[in-house]
């Protein structure tokens, strides 16, 4: 589960209690399924993978081991370590992991932490994106290799200070991954025409991305490919980023900048003038720039036209709306996202949303839990059906016109086909039932025919099984369109384009029209082709790229979304097989030139040439190349060869060459009939971190410990331990827990013992310094209901003691307890800058030391805290909480009021009334904050009531309008804020407003404060300044200064 490490971590950190009573919020991380794991090896690498994915697997380490080859002639570099892939299935698997601790959401294609130096990926149905994932996440792993050691821990203990910026890293790995691209060159091209291009030095975000593979690639063409060793051996040797680009180009961070811009600009704003804005021939239905949305995508037309439903994150979750088809009003929520069970995620990536053919409802794929489900959802009332198939995924849904079918891409097992599901009888069909990846199926209008996108070519799948062809052996670099009869399941070829990848058909009017995206060239156009003529020509010649198309029944209306000024909006255009271009055809952009340029057909002899004229020949000139097809053989030229997609295997001759064997060869991993041996998981457990920290307590003030994590390799098993050792036991603290996390119910094993020191005033007013103990263990467990929703149960068991260490006449005092503790915590929140920016999260707790479990404790105690986050802007937030808790008994809890978390500047009031008179205090005395404006300890009780509301800006956004979106807005956050409290005892009568000694209304038991604040990030730490002025109605106080840190609430 997302909130356990956090948990573990506060744990070690600040241990007083064995069960705290506070709440710790965040999503759930839920385990679904009982993995049963195997992995193989390969010469660098180990790749554990789950139940029937061998196949996959064997794909994914062939994957490695040649992208490894471009990577280490690349950077000019070995890695000293063998590198672990953990793969999934299906993304609904991939976020059950344990090894990666946050969410993973859709947007999420793979992860390479560095604790381990582990990558971890799902496959979701595209071998070609899945082999680009793994050469983009193994570029990281070198580099984690490379400048860190390959782990955390080696980062910690050899001092390193290096921080590789983010576009030098995301955009080093897709250019190793990708040279360059359509997607890419779009994002580039709209950002310089509409000119909000950051400096190199602020490409952030998806930028980091995209921009930074743009700025590699302007590096390797301009000055030479060598130019990356070259850079990444001056930073291991300098450890300055910049200072590396002027040893190897000469050029700063902005002379580089200027040139990289200079070189886009002559690029693109020709395409200007030799492109059709698509704002001039299209009515834009959504605006971005204008609703303060920034993905508006998967819009379906439905059947008359009268109506579209699209995704948007315009409430920064993303939510399904409907409206107009004419002019884009009358908008309405029809399905809240990322909210829900059965409405985790709406797969935005992959659309999946069709009309019924009465256009009264929708079919959308989603994550609903476990897995997968088609919701069938009438659109005005909103009432769904709920279909589950037992699939790993369901992806771009589409209605059949006699409202009886589905058809979609579904996942199982690593293998991605297209299925169709009877909506009467019930019975699913796996169309296509094959290795390759078929994706994006529409119906004919006369439901009996399916086209849909596939990476096959020529080949069916009786082929690739009678040759014993292995799936890395396929040339995956190409989508053609492909057309199957749903009863026959004959396939026919439609487009043969090498190189070129079409997306998105849709039969227009007929059996014999298709319109589909196509990126022929080099940007996303929409294209018709004539099944009966065989004539393809395009319809459009945008400048801005075309995504995500749908068309009426009747073929008069089509939307589309495109992207424009950084966002996507959604377009329609009318008589869409009415638009043409001059002479049919489009003039290629730069990107398509020098792609195309590159393309022509080899003969096994071209091949032997172009290898060995190949700058990297000495690498690869032992090296066999296995066609995708024996009788077609198309792959790139010399200048432009690109081998990440071929399996390359360790040279006959590698001791002879001087070929690194350190890591074991690879036949030595195989068996005679070329499989991989495959090996049982087992449990070993080897150090995440050891590392020692300093941390704030409100109590205790700033002190010390040694933390260390051990884990397995999948992460399923962890153990905690921490230290803090003083002369003796008595005086020491110590941690050790275990954690068992790989099903759905997890649960922990600890014990602990703490000793702090406390001066208590005594009877002749003077401090007697004590030492209290507390040692014990427990158990923990933890129930997930869905993502959003969890409860957890606590059991421990502890002894306290205090001893008088000023008058030692005075005998150990000592008590022991026993303490059930069960939560349910709510959480659908979205983080912002500082703290959650949107959604709300609460939580209910029941807590109680029973009579009949302690010798002298005794109370029960009934809690809770609720919050809820008003999103404004991208980085502009209202948040609200109400907090309270009432605790009876004979020793009831006490609970004070004032200041903040974390107070590093901390005054308290009322000392001599501070609730740690008794021994119990010690444990279960809890601070209810914040209540800016007052002290620590302003009140104190057994109950208590606590409610805050905080406006969140970015204070330069404000200040200094022109910083715009770039991210160093968000440095500076500003707070303005109100908090009002009270605390009382069960015996106290409470008055919250009523009139002062001298006849003043006002208020009286409540406490208010408010004033202002700001935080900001120094190193890894988010610093909080507040300064408050406490009020009553009557006056104001002078104001109070409050430094702590941590997040907001």
């Amino acid at each position: 589960m997302n909130a356990w490490r956090s948990w573990l971590l506060l744990a070690i950190g600040f241990w007083t209690t064995p069960l705290s009573a506070q709440f710790y919020f965040g999503q759930n991380k839920i385990q679904y399924h009982d993995f049963n794991w195997s992995f193989i090896q390969s010469e660098h690498f180990d790749l554990y993978f789950t139940d029937n994915n061998y196949k996959l697997a064997e794909f994914a380490i062939n994957a490695a081991e040649s992208a490894y080859v471009k990577i280490r002639t690349d950077f000019n570099y070995s890695i000293n370590a063998r590198i672990s892939f953990i793969i999934y299935g299906a993304h609904s698997q991939f976020q059950q992991t344990n090894v990666i601790q946050g969410n993973l959401d859709e947007g999420i294609g793979g992860v390479t932490e560095l604790f381990k130096n582990r990558i971890v990926l799902p496959f979701q149905g595209d071998f070609q994106q899945f082999a680009h994932v793994i050469h983009h996440e193994l570029v990281h792993a070198v580099i984690n290799d490379m400048f860190y050691g390959g782990s955390l821990q080696n980062v910690l203990s050899s001092g390193i200070q290096l921080n590789i910026p983010l576009w030098f890293n995301e955009g080093l790995a897709e250019f190793s991954a990708l040279e360059w691209d359509s997607n890419t060159d779009q994002f580039m091209r709209d950002a310089v025409i509409n000119n909000y291009l950051n400096p190199i030095p602020q490409l952030s975000g998806y930028f980091a991305y995209r921009g930074g593979q743009s700025v590699w690639y302007y590096v390797t063409q301009k000055y030479g490919r060598e130019k990356i060793a070259e850079i990444l051996q001056r930073i291991r040797s300098t450890r300055d980023v910049q200072q590396a680009f002027v040893g190897a180009i000469g050029l700063n961070y902005e002379e580089l900048t200027e040139r990289w811009m200079t070189d886009l600009k002559k690029r693109y704003w020709p395409e200007i003038a030799g492109r059709t804005d698509v704002n001039t021939i299209s009515r834009r239905l959504v605006n971005h720039r204008k609703d303060g949305s920034n993905y508006n995508t998967s819009p379906t037309i439905s059947p008359k036209g009268d109506r579209v439903v699209y995704m948007t994150d315009i409430n920064q979750y993303i939510d399904l709306y409907v409206m107009s088809g004419l002019d884009g009003k009358s908008r309405k929520k029809v399905i809240d996202g990322q909210r829900s069970r059965d409405f985790e995620e709406l797969h935005l990536l992959t659309p999946g949303v069709s009309w019924s053919p009465d256009g009264k409802r929708i079919a959308v794929a989603t994550k609903a839990g476990n897995e997968d489900a088609i919701m069938l959802i009438d659109v005005d009332s909103g009432e769904g059906e709920k279909i589950t198939l037992g699939l790993d995924g369901i992806f771009s849904v589409d209605w059949s016109r006699d409202g009886k079918l589905l058809a979609f891409q579904g996942l199982k097992h690593g293998q991605s086909d297209i299925f169709i599901y009877n909506l009467e009888t019930k019975n699913l069909r796996n169309l296509t039932n094959d290795p390759f990846s078929d994706m994006d199926p529409s119906f004919s209008p006369d439901s009996r025919k399916v086209v849909f996108v596939s990476d096959r070519q020529s080949y069916q799948s009786d082929w690739l099984v009678s040759s014993g062809t292995r799936l890395h052996e396929l040339d995956i670099r190409a989508k053609d369109l492909f057309e199957m009869d749903t009863e026959t399941r004959q396939i026919k070829r439609l487009t043969d384009t090498p190189g070129i990848d079409e997306t998105n058909p849709v039969y227009v009017e007929s059996n014999d029209h298709l319109v589909y995206i196509s990126d022929q060239n080099g940007a996303y156009n929409i294209w018709h082709s004539n099944l009966v003529t065989g004539k393809i020509r395009p319809l459009t010649d945008f400048l801005q790229g075309v995504q995500q198309l749908s068309v009426t029944y009747d073929g008069s209306r089509l939307v589309f979304s495109a992207l424009s000024f950084a966002g996507y909006d959604i377009y329609s255009l009318s008589n869409p097989l009415d638009l043409s271009v001059p002479g049919d055809s489009l003039t290629p952009n730069q990107w398509a030139r020098f792609r195309d340029s590159g393309r022509k057909d080899l003969t096994r002899s071209d091949l032997v040439q172009v290898i060995s004229e190949s700058p990297v020949a000495d690498s690869i000139a032992s090296y066999v190349f296995v066609p995708a097809n024996p009788d077609e053989l198309k792959v790139l030229s010399a200048d432009t060869l690109d081998f990440s997609n071929y399996d390359l295997s360790v040279p006959a001759n590698a001791a002879e060459s001087g070929y690194s064997t350190v890591f074991g060869t690879a036949e030595s991993n195989k068996t005679e009939t070329g499989d991989f041996r495959v090996y049982d998981y087992k449990l070993n457990f080897s150090p995440d971190l050891i590392y020692g920290n300093a941390s704030v307590s409100n109590l205790y003030g700033v002190y010390g410990q040694t933390n260390m994590l051990f884990s397995d390799m999948l992460g399923n098993h962890q153990i905690f331990f921490a230290t803090n050792l003083v002369l003796d036991l008595k005086n020491s603290d110590l941690y050790l827990a275990y954690y068992y996390l790989p099903e759905r119910l997890d649960y922990g094993v600890f014990g602990y013992h703490s000793s702090r020191y406390l001066g208590v005033i005594n009877r002749f007013g003077f401090f007697d310094v004590y030492r209290y103990r507390n040692y014990g263990g427990g158990l923990s467990i933890a129930y997930p209901l869905d993502k959003f929703n969890r409860f957890s149960l606590d059991l421990g068991y502890s002894i306290l003691s205090r001893e008088n260490l000023e008058d030692v006449s005075i005998p150990i005092e000592e008590t022991w307890f026993f303490n059930p503790r069960l939560q349910f915590i709510h959480d659908t929140s979205l983080w912002g800058v500082t703290g959650p920016g949107n959604g709300s999260r609460y939580g209910i707790q029941l807590y109680s030391v029973p009579s009949a479990l302690s010798n002298k404790v005794n109370f029960f105690t009934t809690s809770f805290d609720y919050r809820t986050y008003f999103r404004i802007t991208d980085y502009t937030s209202f948040a609200i909480r109400a907090a309270g808790a009432l605790s009876n008994g004979g020793t009831p809890q006490k609970f004070f009021i004032g200041g903040v978390e974390n107070w590093l500047n901390l005054q308290i009031r009322n000392r001599e009334n501070f609730p740690l008179t008794t021994l119990e205090d010690f444990v279960f005395a809890e601070a209810a904050l914040p209540l800016r404006g007052h002290d620590l300890n302003a009140q104190n009780g057994s109950r208590y009531a606590i409610t805050n509301f905080e406006l969140r800006y970015p204070m330069l956004f404000w200040l200094l309008p022109e910083v715009g979106d770039d991210a160093m807005g968000t440095f500076f956050m500003g707070t303005l804020f109100t908090d009002l409290g009270t605390a009382w005892s069960e015996d106290q009568k409470l008055q919250l407003m009523g009139m002062n000694e001298e006849k003043n209304w006002g208020l009286q038991d409540l406490l208010a404060g408010s004033g202002m604040g700001v935080r900001t990030y120094l190193a890894y730490f988010l610093v909080r300044f507040d300064v408050a002025w406490r009020w009553d109605f009557r006056q104001s106080s002078k104001p109070q200064y409050y430094l702590s840190l941590g997040a907001d609430f």
